[in-house]
């Protein structure tokens, strides 16, 4: 329990306005777990609910994404997604030790050019464009 509990903490710390935790699974059927959760998170305003056949919630959950894909509109990135590459020097941003001269004006170096953020919603199929180019002709 002190693992779980942990865990959640550490999630309810992170994604900011948690109002409720939705336990689900085989052992949401746990009368421990669930006091243990109640006790832990009621001090930060968390509702702990259970639903009703908690169970089996995950396996029904596949079974609808299974049938109907569109179920799902979008996912919270696990991670945040990017690239390392040069941008524009601007000297209010970066500092100088990054700073690169080019045919193209100063150039900042090392910059990881962010596309996704962890914690962000992503719609499903939706597609995320950057153009970038070569730094190096070879």
């Amino acid at each position: 329990l002190d693992n779980i509990s942990q865990h959640v903490r550490e999630l309810v710390r992170v994604v900011k306005g948690i109002r409720c935790i939705l336990v689900v699974g085989g052992f949401a059927e746990s009368p421990f777990l669930i006091k243990r959760m109640e006790s832990d998170f009621s001090n930060v305003e968390c509702r702990v609910l259970r639903p009703r056949d908690a169970s089996i919630a995950v396996v029904k959950g596949a079974a609808m994404y299974g049938q109907n894909p569109d179920v799902i509109t979008a996912r919270i990135s696990k991670y945040t997604y990017g690239v390392r590459t040069r941008m524009p020097f601007d000297k209010k941003k970066h500092p100088e030790s990054k700073r690169v001269d080019s045919k193209k004006g100063p150039r900042c170096t090392d910059i990881f050019n962010k596309f996704i953020l962890m914690n962000d919603s992503v719609e499903c199929g939706k597609l995320i464009e950057r153009s970038l180019w070569p730094v190096h002709k070879d």
